[in-house]
């Protein structure tokens, strides 16, 4: 991670198991930093041996909200396949 004021913090985890979206694990490894209030620039991860796409069973995501809209925009997908373009969509802002 790169720090406001250019400074860099340098954490490294082997996440161990078969294919899978290990997102519980980068929010755990952000927690770790104990970062109270600083102000991150930049946070850059290494990846190596990944998996075929198709062979992963869902995307990485360090958003919980991001992970919830997305759940929803397949539900809200499969109604409108089924009932018609348009018939479900988004709530209004």
């Amino acid at each position: 991670m790169t720090l406001a004021g250019r400074g860099q913090v340098i954490r490294s985890r082997r996440l161990d198991g078969g294919p899978s979206a290990h997102t519980d694990d980068l929010r755990q490894i952000l927690a770790d930093c104990g970062f109270q209030r600083a102000r991150i620039r930049a946070v850059t991860a290494r990846c190596e041996q990944l998996q075929d796409a198709a062979r992963t069973p869902e995307q990485l995501s360090l958003d919980p909200h991001r992970d919830d809209q997305l759940r929803t925009e397949s539900a809200i997908d499969a109604l409108n396949r089924r009932f018609g373009a348009g018939t479900v969509g988004p709530a209004a802002a």
